[in-house]
């Protein structure tokens, strides 16, 4: 027997007006105060001055409402602010609204203001299609206390921010029927006087900006419009951190795969193509720090060959929690320095306004002997990172004329100052390349073996163990739509 129709589109009606999503780290990219969002989870921290605002996702405190976890944030310092924003309700009609809440725990060790606790803020045009009206509108539990309560510690407490129309709210900006900052006044009041009024921001969970000294924790952030609803559960989630395994016939030839993909691949920086044959897996030397095999790639002349993925794009340099990789270089038919080594480099953004870094915006480049000693004839790790100390130059500067985007000469940056100096760069999301790279060039040749590429995120840390497995093929250029086209991908 069929289900009849009308009970079909009924129970469709109920999952989405019942919809749960779990939220945890994997699902939020971190990103500077005041850069455009990336994802549609975007956890904002204030990086000026002195600010040390964290937020994370957590197991407990207590027993959340939703869960085992929730999403803690700590302000200790005035200036501090630290916000967990959603772009999923952009272009909804405030008069579809039909509920909002969450719940927060205030941890008893605050000593900031007995009344705060983090705060919705959810950004709107007041004017609608009209030229206009953007504004913040704020909720804070405290401003509804006399209809849901006081503000307590150490236990959990949910929040109606809807109730029916008659939660109380604050705006950022003068709109109709609300004054800014100062005029606490009902859902319905701002909607009545707003009709057109849109979101057209984020759904937002925020701390800070004057809050002082203040853990709490949030969960069960809800939203509803026209009875369909969802609720938002955070969630801890322990890093995943495993290695993966590489072997030459893992090796990638077509361009449009790996581009859209995990794999690795040869890359030969003089033409712009995938290349297969440009380097090969063996055993050894010696004992490789991961596995009993490493990759090889040898030059001479000008070329400049890559072991590499394009896997990381749009990975935000903040977001970034390990990097690194291992060398070995031979002394045996090595004629140059012997500081030689392969190096770290990738396609970055800078996210910067500068309109001559609209498009490619050429590599940042981590050189090992810029940050330790290069010796021969050993495996070496090298930690691109260094907790922040790690130095790291552009491949424009010198194009650029002897300076940075932001005009600083200093040729070799501390990756912690590029993060302070470009709120929001990136391994680019479009060209996306990263790669380790032998050959600079070196006109009487060079050979180096490479093994234990290490990249990890909040979400967990992958090693990459390079072993040795069948030869694969080289791939036809014509399948690069960036060549093809005549544009340089890489440089």
């Amino acid at each position: 027997m069929r289900t009849p129709l009308l009970l079909l589109a009924a129970l469709f009606a109920v999952s989405l007006s019942q919809a749960q999503t779990v939220v945890t780290e994997s699902d939020v990219v971190r990103q500077a105060e005041n850069t455009p969002p990336t994802n549609n989870w975007v956890l904002y921290t204030r990086t000026t001055g002195l600010a040390t605002g964290t937020g994370t996702f957590r197991n407990g405190p207590g027993s959340p409402p939703l869960g085992t976890g929730s999403f803690e944030t700590a302000t200790p310092d005035g200036g501090d602010k630290v916000f967990l924003s959603n772009y999923d309700h952009i272009g909804t009609l405030l008069a579809d609204i039909d509920g909002m809440g969450y719940a927060t725990y205030r941890d008893g060790s605050s000593t900031g203001s007995a009344i705060q606790v983090p705060s919705i803020n959810l950004v709107i045009d007041f004017n609608g299609s009209d030229a206009g009206g953007f504004a913040t509108l704020v909720f804070e539990p405290y401003y509804s206390a006399a209809a849901q309560g006081a503000v307590a510690s150490d236990t959990w407490q949910t929040w109606d921010a809807y109730d029916g129309g008659a939660a109380i709210w604050w705006s950022t900006r003068a709109m109709p029927g609300v004054c800014a900052f100062s005029c606490f006044v009902s859902w319905d009041t701002i909607v009545s006087n707003n009709p057109n009024a849109v979101v057209s921001g984020a759904f937002t969970i925020n701390q800070g900006s004057g809050n002082a000294n203040i853990l709490a924790a949030t969960d069960m952030l809800s939203i509803s419009a026209n009875g369909n609803s969802v609720t938002y559960n955070f969630e801890f989630a322990a890093p995943v951190n495993n290695t993966v395994v590489v072997t030459q016939n893992d090796l990638e030839d077509d361009f449009v795969t790996a581009y859209n993909g995990s794999a690795w691949f040869f890359y030969n920086d003089e033409n712009d193509t995938i290349d297969n044959s440009l380097g090969s897996f063996v055993n050894g030397p010696g004992t490789p720090p991961a596995g009993s095999g490493s990759a090889a790639i040898s030059v001479s002349g000008n070329q400049r060959r890559n072991l590499s993925t394009y896997q990381f794009g749009g990975t935000p340099l903040a977001s970034i929690t390990a990097m690194g990789f291992s060398t070995y270089n031979p002394s045996a038919g090595n004629g140059g320095a012997a500081n030689r080594s392969a190096y770290i480099n990738f396609d970055v953004d800078f996210n910067t306004t500068n309109p001559a870094l609209s498009g490619y915006q050429g590599r940042l480049i981590f050189l090992p002997k810029q940050n330790g000693t290069v010796v021969q004839d050993t495996w070496q790790d090298w930690d691109a990172l260094m907790g922040g100390a790690a130095l790291w130059t552009w491949s424009g500067y010198g194009s650029a004329g002897n300076m940075w985007p932001d005009g600083n000469t200093t040729r070799y940056r501390t990756w912690s100052s590029l993060l302070a100096a470009f709120p929001g760069i990136s391994i680019h999301d479009f060209f996306k390349h990263m790669a380790m790279r032998v050959g600079e060039p070196y006109a009487n040749g060079y050979s180096e073996n490479l093994d234990r590429f290490v990249f990890g995120t909040a979400a967990g840390t992958t090693t990459f163990d390079f072993e040795p497995g069948s030869t694969s093929t080289c791939s036809d250029p014509s399948q690069d739509p960036f060549y093809a086209g005549g544009y340089v991908l890489n440089s």
